[in-house]
C-alpha cells in the first residue's frame, strides 16, 4: 500500500521537474531514501530530465541547421506532456516508466 505522503513526494518529482528542471527530482531522489514508491517516480523524472536536457542541447546545436526549429518544440511539448503523465500516475499509486527512456532509466537507477 502506497501511503498519500510517497504519492505527494512522487507527484512533485514530476510537477516540480517542469519548472525546475533536474534539481526538484534530484532532491526528492535523495531525501526519500525510505519512501520506495517516490524513490522510484524521482529515479524516473531524473532520468527523464537528462535525457530531456541532453536532447534540447542537441536540437539547440541543430538550430543553425533549421531543424532544431522543428525538433526543440517537439521535445518541450515532449517532455511536459511525459512530467503530466507521471505526475498523475504518482496520484493515482501507480508505477510509471516515460515511453523511450523508462527501462534504461530504471536500470541506470537500479529502481
Amino acid at each position: 500500500m502506497v501511503t498519500q505522503d510517497e504519492k505527494t513526494y512522487a507527484m512533485l518529482a514530476w510537477f516540480l521537474s517542469i519548472i525546475f528542471g533536474l534539481l526538484a527530482p534530484l532532491i526528492i531522489f535523495l531525501i526519500s531514501n525510505d519512501k520506495p514508491f517516490a524513490k522510484r517516480h524521482a529515479a524516473m523524472a531524473l532520468g527523464f530530465e537528462i535525457a530531456m536536457t541532453i536532447c534540447s542541447i542537441i536540437s539547440g546545436i541543430l538550430m543553425a541547421v533549421l531543424i532544431g526549429l522543428i525538433i526543440l518544440p517537439v521535445v518541450i511539448i515532449f517532455a511536459l506532456v511525459i512530467n503530466i503523465m507521471g505526475g498523475m500516475a504518482a496520484s493515482r499509486g501507480e508505477n510509471y516508466e516515460p515511453p523511450i527512456f523508462g527501462p534504461m532509466i530504471a536500470k541506470m537507477f537500479n529502481v
